[in-house]
């Protein structure tokens, strides 16, 4: 069970794309071999691409049909008229029915087209009826149907599969010894044409011997008719003049007596009566030949016969092969040469003599006849030359006719050409103009690229020099930047009041542990200055000293005390680098931290310009 479910399985695969059958419409080989119809086609196109170039006999590429080889036994495969789509379908291993290939719906085909090579449902072969009426549509049977559809029994399976087997082997053998075959019946009739090419050889040699002798004789006997010919024409014309001669009446004038040596004679006249009567009896040339000379038996077995090996006993077609070629081993020259003194010892040599003895000529001329046909010719001629002569000078008027149109054309050509070297030579002066002046717009160019790069370079070198400007007035902006801002850490008397806490002191310049603030830049400087006291004072003031000198001043002298008076004093001065400046608070209560401050800032730096 398990060898039948393996073999099952093979026979229901393509063996190019091992894919199972179904769905893809295997098709029988001749060789009884199965294949799937896309690989089939695959190697349609194989073949196609590897066939010689069709364009040298592009009719012969055409009718012959194309073959491809059997993947499984190399057989060579001839595809139909149509293409692989001809082949008979395998409805053995269909084992489902027979679906549409067109629709995608799935259902029966009860026809198929041998152009498409496609199955069809009833409702697709109708539209294809419509469009594709040219086509052959061919109804599925239903042994066809049912062979789809028909399971084999497994007893009957095996003997199925053995006899495929035994037919292959079979088919494969024939398909040998029909390759066998072609080769036998090309050697044999290479064989059978050298040996004909001797004959023929020999019969040439025999008819070139027998012509060179007929032009031997037949100018032989042309020299001699032709000085009869002109014999009988002098005498003739000289005749002829004498009858000229005729007086009046029809009487010979005096003529002189060596000239009347110009008549025939009796006898003349007598032989050339005998010899016209005779001559239009007799043959000039005699042909004289033997048709039993010939043996036609000996050259067929010079030549050699051909039969089926199944004829011979004791031989099979490759011992007839090595025999034939065998015999073919020996030079050419050789094998006539002893084939003759075997086969055809006396036959071939009474052949050949009997070939040589058409040569024999019996001469006996038709001599006024022939001449008479000889000045008809030459009249012919002399009428065939005066009108080619006359097509000549005609053809000799339109040559000239042609020549004059020619000279035309060629003084026409010549002034266009004058005219045309004329462009050229102003070309030239335009083109040098030109040149001049793109070599000046070069030079300016030039020149307005140097300038262009010293312009870059002086750019370059001013933007260098404000950036250093810049990159200094800011170093100089940023050293040169002061303020400060202090306040009272804590309530206390006045004459205790440091402000000792600093908000802001760039530069540095004021010291929270004297109070004090030193000048660190000439210029212009702001200070503020508040204080507030804590209860109502009596005495209240703000005094800005400058190097130990009163600034600025701000005081409360009248008015009602009350908690909380304040009192506020400004300084804008222009100050010198290492002055001193300090704030002096006067008041007989504690003022309040916080709101008790002092602050200044450089309003503007003092250049010394050199």
């Amino acid at each position: 069970m398990a060898s039948s479910n393996v073999s099952d399985d093979v026979a229901s695969v393509c063996t190019v794309c091992l894919e199972p059958y179904k769905g893809r419409n295997p098709k029988l080989l001749p060789c009884f071999h199965t294949l799937c119809l896309p690989c089939l086609k695959d190697l349609e196109k194989h073949h196609m691409k590897m066939s010689p170039d069709t364009t040298v006999n592009e009719e012969i590429a055409v009718n012959r049909p194309l073959t491809f080889p059997c993947p499984t036994c190399r057989a060579v495969i001839k595809v139909p008229a149509g293409g692989v789509t001809k082949f008979q379908t395998n409805f053995y291993l269909n084992n489902n029915a027979v679906t549409c290939d067109v629709c995608d719906r799935g259902e029966d085909a009860v026809s198929t087209c041998t152009e498409c090579g496609d199955n069809m449902c009833v409702t697709c072969q109708r539209y294809h009826n419509k469009y594709l009426s040219n086509h052959q549509v061919q109804p599925l049977t239903f042994n066809c149907q049912q062979a789809s559809k028909a399971s084999i029994e497994p007893v009957k399976e095996g003997t199925i599969v053995e006899q495929l087997k035994v037919l292959e082997e079979a088919l494969v053998t024939m398909r040998e010894e029909e390759d066998t075959l072609q080769r036998e019946r090309q050697a044999v009739a290479g064989v059978i044409t050298r040996r004909a090419d001797a004959v023929r050889a020999l019969v040439t040699q025999a008819e070139e011997r027998s012509q060179r002798a007929l032009a031997e004789a037949a100018e032989s006997l042309g020299k001699q008719i032709q000085e009869k010919i002109i014999t009988i024409q002098d005498r003739y014309c000289r005749i002829w003049q004498l009858s000229s001669q005729r007086g009046t009446k029809g009487q010979l004038t005096s003529v002189p007596s060596h000239e009347q040596t110009a008549l025939l004679t009796d006898d003349d006249v007598q032989m050339y009566k005998q010899q016209c009567s005779r001559g239009r009896q007799l043959q000039t040339l005699l042909h004289q030949f033997d048709d039993s000379a010939i043996n036609m038996q000996v050259i067929e077995a010079y030549i050699g016969t051909v039969s089926s090996g199944t004829q011979c006993t004791g031989e099979d077609s490759s011992s007839l092969l090595s025999a034939v070629t065998c015999s073919e081993t020996r030079p050419l020259e050789r094998q006539v040469s002893d084939t003759l003194l075997t086969s055809l010892p006396s036959d071939m040599t009474k052949l050949t003599r009997d070939i040589a003895a058409l040569g024999i000529i019996r001469s006996s001329s038709e001599k006024q006849q022939t001449s008479v046909l000889e000045l008809e010719a030459l009249k012919e001629e002399s009428s065939n030359l005066q009108s080619q002569v006359v097509s000549l000078r005609e053809a000799d008027s339109r040559m000239q006719d042609n020549m004059d149109t020619f000279q035309q054309n060629v003084e026409e050509i010549r002034g266009e050409i004058s005219t045309f070297q004329k462009d050229i030579t102003n070309m030239k002066h335009e083109f040098q103009t030109m040149k001049s002046i793109n070599l000046k717009l070069q030079n300016d160019v030039d020149s307005s690229q140097q300038e262009s790069l010293l312009i870059k370079t002086e750019t370059k070198r001013l933007q260098d020099a404000a950036e250093e400007l810049s990159k200094g007035f800011k170093t100089f902006k940023e050293s040169n930047l002061v303020a400060f801002n202090a306040r009272l850490h804590k309530d206390s008397l006045a004459q205790d009041a440091i402000l000792r806490e600093v908000d802001c002191n760039v530069g540095q310049a004021y010291d929270n542990k004297t109070g004090i603030f030193t000048v660190p830049v000439t210029g212009i400087y702001f200070f503020m200055a508040r204080a507030m006291a804590a209860e109502e004072p009596r005495d209240f003031y703000l005094d800005i000293i400058v190097d130990d000198e009163s600034a600025a001043e701000s005081g409360s002298y009248y008015g009602e005390p009350y908690p909380g008076m304040n009192c506020i004093v400004h300084l804008v001065q222009k100050l010198i680098k290492g002055q001193k400046v300090q704030l002096d608070v006067g008041c007989d209560v504690n003022v309040l931290c916080k709101v008790t401050s002092f602050c200044g800032v450089l309003v503007q730096p003092h250049f010394d310009l050199v």
